[in-house]
């Protein structure tokens, strides 16, 4: 009530949406139950408020059901309320989105792909690819068994992409299929009532089978030259007399050790010096003799070697000691990478679908030599591609993923060779690249497309009936009718005017999902597991009724769904997802990219701490629009404010789940508030949300003028409309490469946010050089940016700001200096901060130390001088690492950004790829104390050795599937069998310019396989004066026999905090049986779920399961089950829901000609006293080649037994008309209307 009268006597009427219905006794009217008065027909309440007092409000909840009788995913409920029947206030509405836990309006496609070459005894094949009429696709797993899954109810078309079959083969007809002999190649389907359909197809050798097209594969191992095996045969040819015979001039070890080889007369010795020091007696071999007698080999093996350039010196003596000759050789071990290089002309570049690319990258060290063979390396890549080997690590173990980054191994002359999936979708593929130093490296390769035959994959549909109704009263919408109805889907591919590709796919019928982009389909979603590894990608998303694709070679235009991929600059980073025209063009001298999309979305962008837990972590909105996220997981410096020193681009369901409603996060791994050196890590989450009634077009793209290679200029430009907002940004960037070792990287950049009735502008600059060769390394930078300047896109911590700095190092064979200076200013007060440092540091294979300067001012101090000293130590060949620093202050002024701090760290290298590690640092500000500790499990991003596993793995079948959905990452894999993680991280106190909360997080995960079965455990507890957090996950995944696959899986969380409490746990359990020469397919899936949260409760147990029988191909038997019992509590009071539905559908074929199908289905909801019963039955009639006559009957019919107004019955005829179309049969119609 906004007046400031007191109301008497007011009725609030709600008008519940069909398919909804009023729970009774659970209105409350201020937290008191009210009495209401429904309407006859239930769809009306009527609400008495005896007394409203000015200026206050009150609050009015009930529960509702969900009956049987709903048929839309999406409902709006109107209220209004009005005062002596005379006012009437405005009509409030309140939209609800139902989520389907019941499998009714959904289904499943599966199916195998048999060889009959061998008669009678077919094999399964692998590798067929097979589309749909909507451009989803399948290739059939190593059983050649396949599935799709999410499949709307209706009529589609499966066929085998002929293209991609193996030289030599074909399609031809099952041995009993009796309807597809004009293409066997392609086959209708037609779902009912949420089924699992089955669709086998068949192929033949029928010819010569050709050799593959030459292409370029993972290279071998590289051929390491070894030293030779000196005889005395041998050693009297050598030439010389006093020589360094091996290693040989130019000569680049694999291994941090090497071989000495020294010709000398006979009647001399040689002394061996390395960097300044004798060589031990230890590593002295032998000394061979030559067969004459004159000369004489001197042999030391396993000589140590430093990371950079060794000095070898051999002194030649008499055998009375005297120095006669000194010979030199310089053996270089190349080190940590430093530069990284894109070597296309050593790549493989189609996206073919059938083929692996292949993307060649050379590494560099500090002094410009090839990183040496066997080191490997780490890397992420943007979706949606995916390397190879993360798919052959999850067939290992489908619940546990070792590492979150993918690997990747050194060849020869420094190369790295990452293959990924076979994909059909061209365009640019961004790999990144994190140097020992913490420098971000990123290379671009663009996947051309491969021109290829016509595919078309489609149908034409059309209906007239007669529907008529009966048993229904006034309350009942509708009437009996004549109809007509249409449908035209589509999905075509192939090549146009000789070399372009075009990609089409159309579907009048489509229902527009404003709320989802990209089609990828959530693994929570349906079926755990469907016997099978194939796994279900798009050719044609789109949010749209039509897809449209042009490409050739380096240029890509299309309309549908796409992500802008503005993320080349860094001032002017654009990164959104659309639906809409998307064109890029890579040429050699000019690459640039365009878009325009008219949509109602919000973008959103959250930055979070970690915790030290797996979640939950929520973002700052809800009802997430579908696939629009992009998750990243941030560490930046502790020191020096918005400096991002590594990121990791995470991938939806591999690496985290997502709650698309509440707009909450869950993590395979924990995520820490800081990392092993203390530098805070972030949650940034980018992510569309949809407006109402506000849309605009958002347009802009990127072009970029490249000479050569070294040099590339580009402008951009961006503008979004969002009703009154119009807001708009452009830049100019420049990346010049000054010869091999010098980089300048400039940007400058504007912005514009206009409103209702406001304007702000604001500017951004960035100017970088960069120096790297022959051991030194140096950056210089300046950066400044306003408080207005953007589009949301960047971190808030950079707004208002100036930063300038020079950092330097320079590396010896043992010593290295390092030096910086930075001033990091706020352009809106007084706040500023500056620092020089500067460290002098010595490092061998056993010690390392250094001791260093550094000065700090602050607009807080006067300035303060400190001291830094590190000492470490490595023991047991190299494995333990031991480690203990001090920053003491000089003089009485401390500072609050670099505190007098204590650390102390061990490592120990339980395998290449990872170690476990301790750190403790004691932070001292004045007379404050702080502490903060972390210790787990890190990866080694660059290591020289690998671990082969020598288990084979039996777990092919829904790998990856159940990893999505039950796996957690371990990072120590300890044998064959087991691998776990472990993880401790504890702050209290102050630490530096970082405010913290006290807290201590402990986590640990073991995972353990045999050969037929896999079982992975996580916990953690997180206790701090914030919140508490419980997290408790397992998961069990079994193949008993080749047939079944079972899965078992379960959660609990539990989190408190000062004024509020949730828990939530989970169980599931998950059944397939898919004999691979078998009548029968079972899909079972149960969960059961209860959510706390203040007082708030709810549970429910869903269960799902699809049954199919084909003993032929000419009669099939589905039958599907969906039980729900649902226990929800509002205000202390509980209400039960319990639903049953049944479905069930028969085919037979009765001649090549005649079909006969049977369906029916009972939704029946007890607690609700109503039910929903459908049956239907039709006889089908080939008139020619994949067309298709249907003559049918259908029944609907709806009881309700408290409201008996809503009930009807709804039955009728119809004809259809169904027509098949292919690229063959399109060319036969072509050619019979010519």
């Amino acid at each position: 009530n906004d007046s400031e009268e007191t109301l008497y006597n007011l009725t609030i009427k709600d008008f519940l949406p069909k398919g909804l219905k009023y729970q009774f006794k659970s209105f409350r009217l201020g937290g008191e139950q009210k009495r209401v008065q429904l309407s006859k027909d239930g769809k009306v309440i009527n609400a008495i408020v005896s007394k409203l007092e000015g200026k206050s409000r009150i609050e009015a909840l009930y529960m509702v059901m969900v009956t049987a009788d709903i048929d839309t995913k999406e409902i709006v409920n109107r209220a209004s309320i009005s005062h002596d029947d005379m006012v009437v206030s405005n009509v409030a509405t309140s939209t609800i989105e139902l989520q389907r836990e019941l499998f009714t309006h959904k289904g499943v496609i599966a199916g195998q792909i048999f060889d009959m070459t061998k008669k009678p005894n077919p094999i399964s094949t692998m590798g067929i690819k097979l589309y749909m009429e909507d451009g989803s696709y399948v290739v059939s797993d190593h059983t050649g068994q396949y599935h799709f899954e999410g499949v709307n109810l209706g009529r589609h078309v499966v066929q085998v992409d002929r293209e991609l079959l193996e030289e030599g083969y074909d399609v031809v007809q099952c041995q009993d299929d009796i309807k597809s002999k004009a293409s066997p190649f392609s086959k209708f389907v037609e779902l009912h009532h949420g089924a699992l359909k089955r669709v086998d197809f068949c192929i033949k050798k029928i010819g010569e089978v050709k050799s593959p097209e030459s292409q370029i594969d993972m290279p071998k191992e590289p051929f390491e030259e070894k030293i030779p095996n000196y005889t005395g045969a041998n050693i009297a040819k050598l030439k010389g007399k006093q020589e360094i015979i091996w290693p040989q001039e130019g000569y680049l070890p694999t291994i941090p050790s090497t071989s000495i080889a020294i010709l000398h007369p006979k009647n001399q010795r040689v002394e061996l010096w390395l960097n300044g020091e004798k060589v031990s007696l230890y590593n002295l071999d032998s000394t061979v003799m030559g067969k004459k007698r004159k000369k004489s080999v001197t042999l030391y093996k396993g000589v140590d070697l430093l990371e950079g350039d060794n000095l070898f010196v051999v002194h030649f003596l008499t055998k009375s000691g005297k120095k006669v000759a000194t010979k030199k050789r310089v053996v270089h071990l190349s080190g940590s990478p430093v530069k990284v290089r894109y070597r296309q002309n050593q790549s493989k570049l189609v996206a073919d679908g059938k083929h692996s690319p292949i993307i060649a990258v050379q590494f560099f060290d500090m002094d410009g030599y090839p990183l040496r063979s066997g080191i490997l390396g780490s890397y992420t890549i943007d979706a949606p591609y995916v390397p190879q080997s993360r798919i052959e690590r999850l067939k290992s173990d489908p619940l546990a993923l070792i590492s979150r980054c993918d690997k990747f191994k050194i060849d020869s002359n420094g190369t790295a060779y990452i293959k990924l999936q076979p994909t059909s979708k061209s365009g640019e593929v961004k790999l990144y690249f994190t140097m020992k130093s913490g420098r971000k490296e990123v290379v671009k390769a663009w996947l051309k497309p491969k021109a290829r035959d016509w595919i078309m994959v489609g149908f034409a549909e059309g209906t007239v009936g007669y529907e008529r109704l009966s048993q229904n009263q006034e309350s009942y919408e509708g009437d009996e009718k004549f109809y007509k109805e249409g449908r035209v889907a589509f999905f075509a591919k192939g090549k146009i005017k000789g070399s372009w590709l075009l990609t089409l796919a159309y579907d009048s019928g489509k229902e527009i999902d404003e709320e989802k982009l990209d089609s990828q389909i959530d693994p929570n979603r349906y079926y755990t597991l469907y016997g099978d590894i194939s796994q279900q990608d798009y050719e044609a998303s789109s949010g749209k009724k039509l897809f449209v694709k042009l490409e050739k070679d380096n240029f890509t235009t299309l309309f549908g769904d796409f992500e802008t991929g503005l993320t080349t600059t860094e001032l002017t980073k654009y990164s959104r997802t659309f639906t809409g025209v998307k064109s890029e063009y890579h040429g050699e001298l000019v690459e640039g990219s365009a878009f325009i999309s008219h949509s109602d979305q919000q973008f959103g962008r959250d930055e979070i701490r970690g915790d030290g837990t797996s979640g939950y972590y929520y973002l700052s909105k809800k009802n997430l629009i579908l696939n629009s996220e992009q998750i990243v997981i941030e560490v930046r410096d502790r020191y020096h404010e918005g400096v991002v020193l590594s990121e990791k681009r995470l991938r939806r369901y591999q690496d985290y789940d997502i709650d698309y409603g509440l707009g909450r996060l869950y993590f395979k791994t924990p995520i820490y508030s800081k990392n092993s050196n203390f530098n805070p890590q972030y949650i940034v989450a980018t992510y569309e949300v949809k407006l109402e009634s506000v849309d605009g077009y958002s347009y802009g793209g990127r072009i970029a003028l490249k000479p050569n290679d070294d040099v590339e200029i580009g402008s951009i430009f961006v503008e979004e409309n969002q009703g009154v907002k119009r807001n708009s940004m452009m830049g100019v960037d420049s990346n010049i490469k000054i010869g091999n070792d010098i980089t300048f990287r400039a940007e400058y950049a504007q912005s514009v946010n206009r409103g209702d009735s406001t304007k702000t502008e604001g500017s951004a600059k960035l100017v970088e050089l960069e120096y790297i060769s022959r051991g030194v390394e140096a950056t210089a930078y300046f950066r400044e940016q306003d408080n207005a300047f953007g589009l949301r896109q960047l971190s808030q911590s950079l707004d208002a700001t100036r930063k300038m700095g020079l950092e330097a190092s320079r590396k010896f064979t043992r010593w290295h200096i390092n030096t910086a200076f930075y001033r990091d200013e706020s352009l809106e007060s007084q706040r500023f901060s500056e620092v020089a440092e500067m460290h002098f540091g010595y490092a061998d294979n056993q010690w390392g130390s250094s001791v260093g300067y550094r000065y700090i001012k602050t607009d807080k101090d006067e300035g303060a001088d400190q001291l830094t000293m590190l000492l470490s130590r490595k023991l047991f060949a190299q494995k333990l690492s031991l480690s203990i620093g001090r920053d003491q202050t000089i003089g009485k002024e401390e500072s609050e950004l670099h505190p007098s701090r204590s650390m102390i760290e061990a490592s120990y290298i339980l395998m290449p790829e990872a170690e476990i590690f301790g750190t403790y640092e004691l932070i001292e500000q004045g007379d404050k104390e702080g502490t903060q500790s972390r210790m787990g499990a890190r990866a080694r991003p660059w290591h020289g050795a690998t671990m082969e596993s020598s288990r084979v793995s039996e777990f092919e079948d829904d790998a990856t599937k159940v990893y999505d959905m039950m796996g957690a990452r371990q990072r120590i894999k300890l044998t064959d069998t087991l691998s776990f993680d472990i993880g401790y991280e504890s702050s209290k106190g102050v630490d530096g310019n970082v405010s913290d909360k006290d807290f201590v997080a402990y986590s640990s995960g073991v995972s353990y396989q045999s050969d037929v079965l896999t079982g992975t455990i996580r916990a953690e507890l997180r206790e701090g004066n914030d919140k508490d957090t419980l997290n408790l996950r397992s998961a069990i995944y079994t193949r008993a026999t080749d047939s079944l696959g079972l899965a078992l899986g379960g959660s609990y969380s539990k989190s408190e905090e000062i004024e509020k409490q949730s828990r939530q746990s989970e169980a599931k359990f998950a059944l397939a049986y898919r004999p691979k020469l078998s009548s029968w397919i079972v899909l079972s899936r149960l969960a059961y779920r209860e959510s706390f949260i203040d007082e708030e409760d709810s549970s429910k147990l869903v269960s799902n399961s699809f049954i199919n029988f084909m003993p032929s191909s000419r009669f099939e038997l589905t039958f599907s089950y969906g039980m729900k019992f649902l226990i929800d509590t509002m205000e202390r009071e509980e209400y039960e829901s319990f639903v049953n539905y049944i479905g069930l559908d028969v085919n037979y074929d009765l001649t090549p000609k005649f079909e006969l199908g049977l369906h029916s289905s009972l939704l029946y909801i007890q607690s609700a006293d109503n039910q929903k019963q459908s049956a239907g039955a039709y006889l089908g009639y080939n008139i020619f080649d994949n067309a298709w006559l249907y003559l049918g009957y259908n029944f609907i019919g709806f009881r309700e037994d408290d409201f008996s107004l809503q009930n009807y019955n709804r039955d009728g005829i119809y004809l259809r008309f169904d027509m098949k179309f292919d690229q063959e049969s399109l060319q036969k119609m072509a050619g019979s209307l010519l």
